[in-house]
């Protein structure tokens, strides 16, 4: 469904909690971003994620940093679903 919605957007980041997605959205507004429900076969965690384009993943992990929004795990949608990225480098597990 996401993909449907938002085919360019193609990095989901799970948040850890609901206050986490408020900062994102209110520190990252004009970015190209999106606060989306959680797929639930990735994580629960808050029910919130952050979607976003991959290229992009860099620049917006550290703004989220500084933002102080606590992120959970990486992902980036392929053609069979969701694909967990390493956390450091970005690149698949």
């Amino acid at each position: 469904m996401l993909a449907k919605l938002y085919p360019q957007l193609d990095c989901l980041v799970t948040l850890v909690s609901v206050h986490d997605a408020l900062l994102a959205e209110r520190d990252l507004g004009k970015k190209n971003i999106r606060i989306v429900p959680t797929p639930q076969e990735l994580d629960l965690s808050c029910g919130q994620s952050l979607l976003c384009v991959l290229e992009e993943a860099a620049e917006l992990r550290a703004l989220l940093e500084r933002a102080g929004v606590r992120c959970g795990l990486w992902h980036q949608r392929s053609a069979e679903g969701w694909t967990k990225l390493d956390e450091v480098t970005g690149h698949e597990d």
